[in-house]
């Protein structure tokens, strides 16, 4: 049985991680000039709203395309569904694991050593980082 699925892109998949993108880039905004509006979907905040618009943006449909969180749920669940298509193809556990820990394992080694020399370099840093640690 030939398997298909090395080189097969599923091409809604793309614009649906897009979309989602594109709704945390806009939440981001919106928290960042507009915060009563980026709380709109999380509770009453068109009570909130300083202006009418705002109100009836966070009481209108079109709070979805600010809603940056669904957009969180949604690349979990195609974070999963690419997941899976990809232990298909592994022939072995071990093999699949060792790849995995070489393609991810190394990266992720080498920024927490880059994160460790930076924070050497500034003492005043470490100090911060030791009493924000200590206190909280």
């Amino acid at each position: 049985m030939e398997r298909t699925l090395k080189s097969e892109r599923v091409a809604f998949l793309d614009g649906l991680r897009g979309l989602a993108a594109l709704q945390v880039v806009f939440l981001h905004y919106v928290s960042a000039f507009l915060p009563v509006l980026a709380m709109a979907g999380l509770g009453p905040a068109d009570l909130l709203a300083s202006h009418g618009w705002q109100a009836a943006i966070a009481r209108s449909p079109a709070v979805f395309l600010i809603n940056g969180y669904s957009a969180v749920y949604i690349f979990f669940l195609l974070s999963g569904y690419v997941l899976r298509r990809a232990f298909a193809r592994i022939d072995g556990f071990a093999s699949g694991l060792w790849r995995r820990l070489v393609r991810l394992g190394l990266p992720a080694s080498a920024a927490v050593l880059f994160a460790g020399a930076l924070l050497s370099l500034d003492y005043r840093a470490t100090i911060n980082l030791r009493i924000q640690r200590q206190s909280g």
